[in-house]
């Protein structure tokens, strides 16, 4: 029988409220999270993410984020044509 996830985070916030301690990390995750953690493509960790979309975990996602701004404003300012070929030192 499957329950809704209300019902879950529902049932986990009475445990908590009664036994006054908190579960652990594996129970938590299991509950609320319904195993849906993914591997960091840079350090190969394990991680939650906070959307569908998250591809690093978040020790290495600052990182990769000033990484790939800097990939992305270098391949704009050689595609910038304004200078002609000329390009200042």
């Amino acid at each position: 029988m499957a329950l809704c996830l209300f019902c879950v985070i529902n049932a986990f916030a009475q445990n908590v409220k009664v036994t006054g301690r908190v579960t652990d990390e594996a129970e938590e995750a299991a509950l609320l999270r319904r195993g849906s953690r993914k591997r960091c493509a840079v350090c190969g960790a394990f991680f939650f993410p906070k959307s569908n979309r998250g591809k690093y975990c978040p020790d290495c996602a600052g990182r990769m984020k000033r990484i790939n701004a800097a990939k992305r404003k270098r391949k704009q300012r050689e595609k910038c044509h304004a200078l002609g070929h000329f390009k200042p030192a």
